[in-house]
């Protein structure tokens, strides 16, 4: 099992853990947060297209030198990154298919960047 995020990124998305665990104990930055990026998700005010810029070739290294079986993300940001980058592996490769599933962990609500129609199955509790 791997973090992409601490081991093939650089700061500060390599400090996700962290300030999720700051991020969640202040409530009204948390709802803040949540409510701004659910509002502009897949809109030009969205945040997931420099997300995915910003990671696209670190993920793209992890998987390289991890040359996985499986994907699973367990993060909503991690959606629309890893489809890109497996899109990309799948035509430089001569059609390497790595499966890539989602696992949802919200419990109460499915942000909008949990599905994304690049991900081969979606569960969700």
């Amino acid at each position: 099992i791997v973090d992409v995020f601490v081991k093939h990124t650089s700061f500060p998305f390599n400090r996700l853990p962290d300030l999720y665990s700051f991020t969640a104990k202040r409530p009204e930055m948390w709802k803040a947060l949540y409510e701004t990026t659910k509002r502009t998700a897949k809109t030009s005010m969205g945040i997931e297209e420099a997300l995915a810029l910003a990671w696209i070739d670190h993920f793209h290294g992890a998987f390289e030198e991890q040359n996985p079986d499986l994907i699973v993300s367990v993060h909503p940001l991690c959606q629309d990154p890893v489809a890109r980058v497996l899109h990309r592996i799948a035509s430089w490769k001569r059609g390497r298919r790595i499966p890539f599933c989602t696992v949802v962990t919200d419990l109460a609500e499915g942000h909008p960047f949990w599905f994304h129609p690049g991900v081969d199955c979606c569960f969700i509790p």
